[in-house]
Parts: structure tokens; sequence; C-alpha cells
């Protein structure tokens, strides 16, 4: 059965709050082992949206993919940050990665949102746990389990395979991105 989160949908959502939050030099951090998933191509496809979205011509974007060691991923980060400078937004796209920018630009005095917006994908208790609390997007797992196996169901039922079903998270804004 195929129920699961409209990536394109999700990824335009988020890069359209921080671009709302007023960001316009975002920063797409992207962990090096998963960015050949689908999820990840979609998430990207969302992003363009959402920039062709808005006509202001300051606005950009930039991706950045980083390794799935804690410690190595904050290396990478700082020496970017070090050649780059700080954008106005951070979107990370899974995994660890928010938690290790996050421990740079609070080793660095950066404070959130004031100079740099932080959003991120897969959003879990920990965002409401750090400081400042993380902006993320919540994914419906109990609704998505359900419609599972309600099409469990009925394709026992019935034989008939039924459709992919797709389905948006929802945006929790906090204290990072506002």
């Amino acid at each position: 059965m195929n129920v699961r989160i409209d990536e394109t949908m999700a990824g335009r959502m988020v890069m359209g709050h921080l671009i709302v939050c007023k960001a316009r030099r975002i920063l797409i951090a992207i962990p090096e082992n998963r960015k050949k998933e689908q999820a990840t191509v979609e998430r990207l496809e969302g992003i363009r949206k959402a920039v062709t979205d808005f006509t202001d011509p300051g606005l950009g974007y930039e991706t950045l993919y980083l390794p799935s060691d804690p410690k190595k991923c904050r290396v990478a980060f700082a020496k970017w940050l070090d050649k780059s400078g700080l954008p106005e937004g951070i979107l990370t796209l899974g995994d660890h990665v928010p938690f290790a920018i996050l421990g740079e630009l609070h080793a660095r005095g950066i404070t959130l949102p004031d100079k740099v917006k932080l959003a991120a994908f897969e959003e879990n208790l920990t965002f409401l746990l750090s400081t400042p609390s993380m902006t993320g997007l919540r994914y419906p797992t109990e609704e998505m389990c359900f419609r599972a196996a309600t099409m469990l169901l009925e394709y026992i039922k019935t034989g008939t395979m039924p459709k992919p079903t797709y389905m948006n998270p929802q945006l929790i804004a906090r204290d990072s991105c506002r």
C-alpha cells in the first residue's frame, strides 16, 4: 500500500516559510548519504518552486552536502561558513544536520532567529527541546498508518490495488524561524 508524503509540497511549504520570514540568502543543507533519495530530489523540486513563486530578485539559495558523521558535519559547515559568510536562512533536509549546524552557530555566538533563521525536515521531540525550539515539518504518521491499513483491508476485500495516497506534512513554526 502506497501512502506517502508529498515531498515536493513539503519542500515548497518550508522554503516558503523561510522566505516569508524574510530570509533571502538561504542555505539548503543535505546529508551526503541522502542526496540520491527520492524524497530529497522531490524536496529540492519543491524548494525551486517556492523560489519561483516569489519575484524578489535578491532571493537565492545554495545547496551544501554535509557528511553524515555529526562531528564532521559541524566541521564542514564551519568551513563553509568561514568561506561563504552567514546566510539569512538555513533549511536542513534530514538526519542530525540541524543540530550540528545549531551547535556551530551557538559556538560562534550567532543567535536565532535574529541573525539567521533555521528550519528542518522530519520534526521530532528534540526540535521542541532545542534552544531555540526549532521550526520543522511534522509528518502525519498515525494517519498514514491508518490509511495504509484501510487500503490493505480494501485490497484484501476487493482484490483491486488502491491508488497511491499522498499526504502533506504540517509546518510547526517555532522560535528558530519567526
